[in-house]
């Protein structure tokens, strides 16, 4: 991914981008990932910041989708 990630634990209210775990392709390739996973399509406008700052954002917009 990019940046200098963080070794700290990750939690639901890890901050992924200002922490650098996640950058612009990490966020392509996680959503590549749910879409297999989850067998949904992630709507372009469900590509906003505050969707993936977090991993309770990201449980949040894939509860929302799936």
């Amino acid at each position: 991914m990019g940046g200098k990630a963080t070794e700290a634990p990750v939690t639901p209210e890890t901050d992924l981008l200002d922490n650098g775990v996640l950058d612009s392709v990490g966020i392509l390739n996680l959503v590549s990932f749910l879409e297999e996973q989850f067998g949904f399509s992630v709507p372009f406008e469900e590509f906003v910041p505050e969707n993936f700052k977090t991993p309770a954002a990201i449980t949040a917009m894939v509860a929302k989708l799936a």
